[in-house]
């Protein structure tokens, strides 16, 4: 084989790193938990499908948006980054704002991205979608409360019941006694 040809077929193979950045790419698209990459200016480099379906923007909309635009509260403010850079990882529960304005409410773990010498070069961040388990948890306490409170009915009818039955007693007790009283005078 001519070096021509030897050379040609080394430019048309993929090499080693673009099949894995494939596969990465490919993994990243896939992944049915909304991920994105953010730079250290907190700008978002690259987010995965899931996170457009959550938020509404389409993948190419998001790259570029300061992370803190996704989210109301305390982490709109940057608060949540500085406490992945101080602790290395964190996890917190946000509310995100989607495109249309909706809230929902999220659980965002995060990680500092680190180069070979442990400089900060960016953080990944990984949301999940609370809405399902914040109206869970809303209903279960709304079952509770509505127990309770028919709880306290019966623990108020039960006393009532308590006091009569007591007060019958009492009554009865004081006709013993006035029939005890009255059958020895008879006597």
């Amino acid at each position: 084989m001519c070096p021509k040809k030897i050379n040609d077929k080394i430019t048309k193979a993929p090499s080693e790193l673009e099949v894995i950045e494939s596969y990465v790419k490919d993994l990243w698209r896939f992944l049915p938990i909304p991920i994105c990459s953010v730079s250290p200016t907190h700008k978002i480099l690259d987010g995965n499908t899931a996170l457009a379906v959550l938020s509404g923007y389409r993948e190419d909309e998001l790259v570029g948006l300061l992370v803190f635009s996704l989210f109301s509260g305390d982490i709109n403010s940057g608060k949540m980054f500085s406490v992945v850079l101080k602790k290395k990882g964190a996890v917190q529960e946000a509310t995100l704002k989607t495109k249309t304005g909706t809230s929902v409410p999220v659980k965002v773990y995060s990680q500092i991205r680190q180069d070979e010498k442990g400089q900060t070069i960016g953080s990944f961040l990984g949301i999940v979608d609370m809405t399902k388990e914040k109206n869970f948890q809303r209903e279960m306490e709304h079952r509770v409360r509505e127990q309770t409170n028919a709880l306290e009915e019966k623990v108020e009818e039960l006393q009532r019941f308590q006091k009569m039955a007591v007060g019958r007693e009492i009554k009865m007790v004081e006709l013993k006694e006035k029939i005890e009283e009255l059958e020895q005078k008879l006597q």
